[in-house]
């Protein structure tokens, strides 16, 4: 799963939240890389040297990009993989201000967060 975030988040933003949920993470090398324990999902993510477009196919927005995460869940751990990435968007949404996207490989548009608030556009898991 792949999340585009708008410009100006910080590694330390997203950091708290993970930090909320009791994710292992570090922030090594322009890179911020953990796991969460629940589902054992790991993510990067990085900041990008220039603003950018969303990536998202089929997504009509009016901000750049500042920063990507990706998702990569153990093929076993789906549902709690799908459970953990939702929970930790949702708690991505409240605590900051931030607008993203998270689609599957750029193509499927799963989540928007835009300036209405967050909208879980179709499950990770049927």
């Amino acid at each position: 799963m792949n999340l585009e975030v708008e410009v100006g988040i910080s590694f330390e933003e997203i950091a708290s939240v993970l930090s909320v949920m009791g994710a292992e993470h570090a922030i090594e090398s322009g890179y911020l890389t953990g796991n969460f324990k629940y589902s054992g999902v790991y993510f990067v993510f990085r900041c990008f040297s220039t603003p950018e477009d969303v990536a998202a196919e089929g997504v009509d927005v009016d901000w750049k990009a500042g920063m990507s995460g990706a998702f990569h869940c153990p093929i076993k751990y789906l549902l709690e993989s799908s459970e953990d990435i939702k929970s930790f968007l949702t708690k991505l949404s409240i605590e900051t201000d931030f607008k993203f996207v998270l689609s599957f490989q750029y193509e499927s548009l799963y989540v928007i967060r835009d300036e209405f608030g967050i909208g879980f556009l179709r499950n990770m898991v049927d």
